[in-house]
């Protein structure tokens, strides 16, 4: 009997363990990234996530179906944002805003979140959330996440550079494709 519950216990802690969130903030692996500021180099669209909570993405106009290549009033009256009756809309980010071109943001954290579960081929898969907060423009001071992982952003290009699909170059780096060091 007790080593039936100190094999249980083990198999839950090695579990737990798979999905701790890392906090790298002030790591190595996101020191030329964390604290840093950036403008971007092209246009973007500011998103709010559909729920009871405000969360905020930033992503570039038509990366993927839900991120439209321009923001209107009429916008969030599309009916892939709407929702109905119980049925969640086909897109949980609504866009709310444009993000002009050289617009300014400093990273503000650097998280490791586990994604995907044990079932998948080579268990949790493991990926970064890189949160922003704007000190420039209309949205100055608001604070968003940026496209960091393929399993919240499937068919978006990611923000961070890479050295494959699932690779990520090392420390982390913004991809000069979307945004630059801000000039000192």
């Amino acid at each position: 009997m007790l080593r039936s519950f100190l094999i249980l216990a083990a198999s839950v802690a090695l579990q737990g363990c798979s999905w701790y969130v890392y906090d790298a903030t002030n790591r190595p692996i996101a020191s030329q990234i964390a604290g840093q500021c950036f403008a971007l180099r092209q246009n973007a669209i500011l998103s709010e996530h559909f729920s009871y909570y405000t969360v905020y993405t930033l992503n570039l106009p038509g990366a993927n179906e839900c991120t439209p290549f321009d923001v209107t009033p009429k916008t969030k009256d599309e009916m892939r944002y709407k929702a109905s009756g119980l049925r969640y809309p086909k897109c949980i980010w609504v866009p709310v805003a444009k993000v002009s071109k050289g617009t300014k943001f400093r990273v503000t954290s650097v998280t490791e979140q586990p994604r995907g579960g044990q079932w998948m081929r080579g268990g949790v898969v493991r990926c970064w959330e890189v949160k922003i907060t704007f000190i420039d423009g209309e949205k100055a001071g608001i604070t968003s996440g940026i496209p960091a992982c393929h399993f919240n952003f499937p068919e978006s290009e990611l923000w961070l550079q890479m050295k494959s699909g699932n690779e990520y170059v090392e420390p982390l780096q913004i991809s000069d494709r979307v945004a630059t060091p801000c000039q000192k």
